[in-house]
This record gives C-alpha cells, structure tokens and sequence, in this order.
C-alpha cells in the first residue's frame, strides 16, 4: 500500500452485479482479474440469490469453484477458517 493505494493484486474481488454491469463484470473484469493473478473474483447476483465463484488454479486461470444459493455457506479459499453464510447475506 502507498497514499495511491493498493500495488498488485488484490487476494479476492466480490462483485456485486446488476443489469447494466453484467457484461463487463462476467467478460472484461473477469479476463483482467484473471491476467492480473486475483485469487479468487465473486460474482454475486442479490436478484437470484447466488454467488459464482471462481478461483484461479496452477495456471493462473479461473476454474469454477461453485455456484451457490441463499442457503448454502461458501468456503473462502484464501482464508483456511473463513465460511460465508450466504443465508445471512440475502436476508
């Protein structure tokens, strides 16, 4: 961190998406956040209820980690005891 803010890349990004967004958050974040080594890029979508999550693999491509719903918990992969109650977030 400098007084510019952050140098590198960040560990995970959570992005929350909308109808105007969704095409740039899906295709050309998606690809930037990938060239760009962010470990894991959330895609959450509060009208469905579900987040998508992605997490980039020895290749430094994403792979789908899972797509999950209101009632399911996600594990967070950069933090070993970190899960998510996906419940408590579209209440």
């Amino acid at each position: 961190m400098d007084k510019k803010g952050c140098k590198g890349a960040v560990d995970s990004i959570i992005r929350i998406i909308s109808l105007t967004t969704a095409k740039k958050d899906m295709q050309e974040e998606f690809l930037l956040y990938e060239q760009s080594g962010v470990s894991e890029y959330w895609l959450a979508f509060p009208l469905d209820r579900v987040v998508d999550v992605y997490v980039l693999d020895k290749d430094n491509k994403y792979q789908r980690s899972g797509l999950y719903q209101y009632y399911d918990k996600i594990k967070v992969e950069i933090f070993e005891d970190l899960e998510i109650d996906l419940g408590l977030v579209f209440t």
